[in-house]
């Protein structure tokens, strides 16, 4: 009820080691692993009596609530730029998520998952694929065009787009992200 239907469901399979071992998981299998999830939280979406029995995840006779507004569940946007996260794109989300990713490096992906899709079945039921880019460097109405142009379907922003990266987990002032959300809403939004 939160989002009233506009949920989005983004998953990565990860890549760091230490997080991994944290929570006494193995690396090696992530993408398995990955693809298990997604239909075991497909099925509960979607089934009455939700019933799933896969490699890592297996039930039956349960009964998940609340469902999803949206039917038969919520879009899966998979992250990720290895070959597998790709072809994970592809064959079985809505959509695609590239984080930090200047115009070249989209053009690759783009044209990567272009090359997947002619080469790994899509089923018709997840329909077309959307793309969402976070983007890298400035960003103004031409460069949003070119995103566009890609065939980007959406842009997520950061509230400091400009700040240099080793400074990530710094506090960002108030003043900047409003800064930048006006910005935003008049050179770009509003064009």
């Amino acid at each position: 009820m939160v989002s009233k239907g506009r949920l989005i469901a983004g998953f990565g399979a990860g890549y760091v080691r230490q997080e991994f071992a944290a929570v006494g998981v193995p690396l090696a299998g992530r993408g398995e692993r990955m693809d298990d999830y997604i239909r075991a939280l497909r099925a509960l979406w979607s089934m009455d009596n939700p019933e799933y029995h896969g490699r890592f995840v297996s039930f039956a006779g349960i009964d998940a609530q609340p469902r999803p507004q949206q039917r038969p569940g919520p879009p899966v946007v998979v992250g990720g730029e290895a070959p597998a996260a790709l072809r994970r794109a592809v064959s079985m989300a809505n959509g695609w998520y590239g984080f930090s990713m200047d115009l070249p490096e989209t053009r690759r992906h783009v044209d990567a998952l272009r090359q997947l899709g002619k080469e790994h079945e899509r089923p018709d039921e997840l329909g077309r694929l959307e793309l969402t880019v976070t983007p890298a460097g400035p960003l103004d109405r031409a460069t949003v065009d070119q995103y566009e142009e890609l065939g980007i379907d959406r842009l997520v922003l950061l509230p400091q787009p400009d700040a240099d990266r080793t400074q990530r987990h710094t506090s960002v002032p108030v003043d900047r992200i409003l800064r930048n959300i006006d910005m935003v809403a008049e050179q770009i939004i509003a064009v």
